[in-house]
């Protein structure tokens, strides 16, 4: 059932797409139905039997001659809400991920591993790390991460518990780093690891 209120958009040949809109949708009517299709234009679907049955067998360059006759034709209805929620789901996704992209390069500056920064940017890939890389020339760090000294570990575990109520992880890893400029996020995240038995 369509919506109340619908963009109408008439196909016309005014339209440079018009042709191919037509034949894809005439390519389209001959496809196998779904239930739901059915049910919708059932009295349709009765009523013009013979006519889908012979666009059934319709060579290609027919039905394209077909779509040529249909000038006026016909209409695409837009659901007005539909089309806002998907324009602000898009536009609201590349907001996101480019959020995350400069939380992304801030983590790579700071010495971060990758695995800390799928985990505190969640709606990157590992693909999304590898560009950023190449992008700034950094490349992964190798090989085991010098520890703390035990009296810095333990101003770590303090400070980093002492920031619990901030909800943001990011957040309180940018403000360890501050608190200890002269350390790597790696051994930063390698120290609240083992502080909290596991990955933070």
């Amino acid at each position: 059932m369509l919506e109340a209120k619908v963009y109408r958009l008439s196909l016309d040949n005014h339209c440079p797409l018009h042709g191919q809109i037509l034949a894809l949708l005439i390519s389209t009517l001959v496809l196998p139905k779904s239930k739901a299709e059915q049910a919708t234009n059932a009295d349709i679907l009765n009523k013009y039997t013979d006519t889908f049955d012979l666009l059934a067998h319709l060579p290609p360059e027919q039905l394209h001659a077909v779509a040529g006759l249909l000038d006026g034709a016909a209409e695409i209805h837009l659901s007005p809400s539909a089309l806002h929620k998907a324009v602000h789901e898009v536009v609201g996704s590349q907001k996101r991920h480019q959020y995350y992209m400069q939380r992304c390069e801030w983590l790579i500056r700071h010495g971060g591993s990758n695995r800390m920064i799928l985990l505190l940017c969640p709606v990157l890939c590992a693909d999304d790390v590898r560009q950023m890389r190449q992008r700034l020339c950094i490349p992964v760090n190798k090989g085991r991460l010098p520890a703390l000294p035990l009296e810095t570990q333990l101003s770590v575990a303090a400070d980093w518990k002492a920031m619990v109520d901030e909800p943001d992880t990011f957040l309180r890893y940018q403000r360890l780093s501050e608190l200890y400029p002269d350390y790597t996020l790696g051994q930063l995240y390698s120290t609240v690891a083992a502080i909290e038995g596991g990955c933070p």
